[in-house]
């Protein structure tokens, strides 16, 4: 599905999944914008009675306008008949992914949203049916969107359950649902009580070993009361919950509309029963500014703003707080635009593009002199450039020896390269290559003095026999004597008329005339001129091709080219100038080939779960699974993932030129562990019991003292108290899996 185009809708990637169906995160084409499509399953979208209920409930839902409802765009029909959805699409989570760490304060705030979005599609008559965590999501802004209205109803016309189905919805299923009576706006507010008792509580108020037994328990049983699992919920609060888990619909609330103002009036108390231990004095806010202003001399923003923005809940014209506030927003502006260059920097440097790394990591310092961090970047940089260079430099005196076949100073120069990069393939291919070289050319030396010592040591020629030797002689003096005899007849005949014998020209200008007139000598010196154009046509090409001597042995047309001009040299020294005209040609086209490839590759990162973070070479790469790296350099690379909750797992891939690289990893999940946190105060050289706000990873986790459930791994952990700090500040916490870490936090004055 991911890349298709699916009506106007370009899907992007895939959300989530469930018994519904998918969830993917698409593109409008025509109105630009992001959505979320959610595609319902086959069995349902071919059920023709199930399709036309479903139009008319989603219809129902999409004219609802309000703030904490998920707004519908569209409901169509795919081409294959498969039905989906088009809704809005919000950044943020779940509330089953935060309810393990909710606060008091922050699950109150958004207990009383979801009860005014539900409250609105009750006036319209619209029915949920299937509210639950997984239904309620919470943007990056603080604001609840209730999901999923008219889907409940057709799920439920069709639910089949099996023994063995991992609990999701009965959960949370009223008794009239699961005794199949009439189902009415009472059965969301059952729904909506769970999920209160699931939110204050820190776990659901109905449980069994199977799905037969939950919902027995739904039935018959009374859960307790949810103060006695979190004594710091608030009274009225657990009177809310109560009256909204009564088995017979008629003792519930009457309508959401009731519950909402009950649940505000909580709201009311709590934000008064915090206004009232936050005293509004002139002490307080000095304290508070003081507070602050150190935190923001550190540097620590985060800590700095919320004290400012405490002291405008004391005394709202404060001015020196607001302008305060104006200074940490904008330094915050700052951080944030040194955190971007200081990170486009590092994907710099993981791709390999050290010098354009460089040249952003000082930009980070032009925006941030004193940034610790990018110093370390620059120097680091600096140090990598400089040995590429080096290498860079010593590829091309291995070039040089080798053209002269100096193969004893080529091996000299690729140890040298080994020594600055062990892992350089080049290095060691070109290293191998030239001991093969010397070995050759020691065996030719043997073989040269081999034959010599065979000349020498040849048996003398036999010397001829005194007989012939007599024969011969006798056979000489006769020939002598009638040479004698004859030679005055000889020299006084005259010559046969017509026939003057012609002078005998042995000037140095006729030989040459006569060997300029020989055709074979003429196209050997035609042969030898286009030899030597050849050559330079490519060497001209050769000195084009770009990157340095060591990209250039990473190209395998550039190696090739090499080999072929190697020979065509060879052929030119021995006078074989077509074959080497031929071969400067082809080295020329492998160079010219050289030049237009790219020597990079790209890399997919999936993990299931998805959302890991990835880690290339050791370094953090902030993106997360699934994802593809474009324009990487050829090599072996080392992927590390993490995600919360799983082990670590290392795998590795090595990218080839235009190819794509992929990944598939499969974490395994870690076992969660216990934090049982206490709280004192420090005073008058003694301590006593008292309550705090814990947070963890930068999240409310709730109010201590109490036990919590945490992924295994390392955690930051901090804590708040009016009129207190904690002492030593935040703190690092290892949780170990299937555990419990005890902690006692201690706090002071300031």
């Amino acid at each position: 599905m991911i890349g298709k185009t699916i009506s106007h809708y370009r899907i992007l990637e895939q959300l989530g999944g469930g018994g519904m169906g998918i969830v993917y995160r698409a593109e409008d084409i025509k109105l630009k914008r992001p959505v979320a499509l959610k595609f319902l399953s086959p069995q349902l979208s071919f059920d023709q009675e199930a399709k036309r209920r479903f139009m008319h409930e989603a219809q129902a839902a999409s004219a609802l306008d309000h703030p904490n409802i998920c707004t519908i765009y569209e409901i169509d029909e795919a081409e294959d008949g498969q039905m989906f959805i088009a809704m809005a699409y919000y950044e943020g989570e779940t509330l089953k992914k935060k309810i393990s760490h909710l606060g008091i304060s922050e699950g109150i705030k958004f207990a009383v949203q979801i009860a005014q979005g539900l409250a609105q599609a009750h006036k319209h008559g619209i029915v949920h049916r299937d509210i639950k965590p997984a239904n309620v999501m919470i943007t990056n802004d603080g604001l609840v969107k209730i999901v999923d209205f008219g889907l409940a109803k057709l799920v439920g016309t069709t639910r089949v359950t099996k023994a063995g189905t991992t609990m999701g919805t009965p959960l949370y299923m009223s008794p009239e649902q699961i005794k199949g009576g009439e189902v009415d706006h009472r059965s969301d507010i059952w729904s909506f009580g769970v999920v209160l008792y699931e939110m204050f509580a820190g776990q659901p108020p109905f449980s069994g070993e199977y799905e037969q037994a939950i919902l027995y328990a739904i039935v018959y049983q009374d859960p307790p009361p949810a103060a006695e699992i979190n004594p710091q919920i608030p009274a009225l609060l657990e009177r809310i919950i109560r009256k909204a888990l009564q088995k017979r619909a008629e003792d519930r609330f009457d309508s959401m509309q009731t519950m909402l103002g009950e649940l505000k009036r909580v709201e009311r108390d709590f934000s008064k029963s915090f206004k009232h231990t936050a005293a509004d004095t002139a002490s307080d806010i000095f304290n508070l500014l003081d507070r602050g202003k150190n935190y923001l001399e550190k540097n620590e923003y985060g800590e700095a703003l919320s004290r400012f923005r405490a002291v405008l809940q004391l005394n709202p014209d404060n001015r020196q707080a607001r302008d305060l506030i104006a200074e940490v927003e904008r330094k915050q502006k700052e951080q944030q635009e040194v955190l971007k260059v200081l990170s486009t920097g590092k994907r710099f440097l993981e791709k390999g593009e050290y010098h354009q790394a460089l040249k952003t990591f000082q930009e980070v310092l032009a925006l941030a002199p004193d940034h610790r961090e990018a110093r370390d970047f620059i120097s680091k940089a600096q140090e990598i450039i400089k040995r590429l260079e080096a290498i860079d430099k010593l590829f091309a005196d291995a070039e040089f020896y080798t053209k002269k076949k100096k193969f004893e100073q080529v091996i000299g120069v690729y140890k040298q390269i080994l020594d600055l990069d062990p892992a350089n393939k080049n290095a060691l291919r070109g290293l191998q290559e030239a001991e093969k070289e010397l070995q050759t050319i020691a065996s030719e030396r043997t073989r040269t003095i081999s034959l010599s010592a065979d000349t020498l040591t040849k048996p003398p020629r036999p010397r001829p026999k005194l007989g012939i030797w007599m024969g011969t002689a006798v056979v000489v003096v006769i020939l002598i004597a009638g040479a004698v005899r004859f030679w005055p007849v000889i020299k006084n005949s005259p010559a046969p008329p017509n026939e003057i014998p012609a002078p005998v020209n042995t000037s140095k200008d006729s030989v040459k005339a006569s060997e300029k007139d020989d055709p074979k000598i003429k196209r050997l010196a035609v042969l030898k001129k286009e030899s030597e154009e050849a050559r330079r046509a490519m060497i001209a090409t050769k000195q084009q091709v770009s990157g340095s001597a060591n990209d250039k042995l990473r190209n395998p047309r550039y190696t090739e080219a090499l080999a072929v001009e190697s020979t065509a040299n060879n052929q030119f020294q021995a006078g074989d100038f077509e074959a080497a005209r031929d071969s400067f040609n082809r080295a020329k086209l492998l160079y010219q080939a050289a030049g237009e490839i790219r020597l990079i590759g790209n890399l997919t990162v999936n993990s299931t779960p998805q959302g890991a973070l990835i880690y290339l070479n050791g370094r953090a790469t902030r993106e997360k699974t699934p994802y593809t790296f474009s324009g990487l350099e050829i090599g072996s690379y080392q992927i590390r993932l993490t995600l919360s909750g799983y082990s670590e797992e290392n795998y590795a891939a090595v990218i080839t030129a235009n190819q794509t690289a992929r990944v598939e990893a499969v974490l395994k999940p870690l076992r969660p562990g216990s934090l049982a946190v206490s709280a004192v105060i420090w005073e008058n050289g003694s301590e006593r019991l008292a309550f705090a706000e814990l947070f963890v990873d930068g999240q409310a986790l709730g109010q201590i003292p109490g036990t919590f459930s945490l992924s295994a791994g390392s955690h930051r952990l901090n804590a708040k108290m009016f009129g207190y700090d904690l002492e030593g500040g935040e703190k690092i916490i290892t949780i170990q899996s299937e555990q419990t870490t005890t902690l006692k936090l201690k706090f002071v004055k300031p």
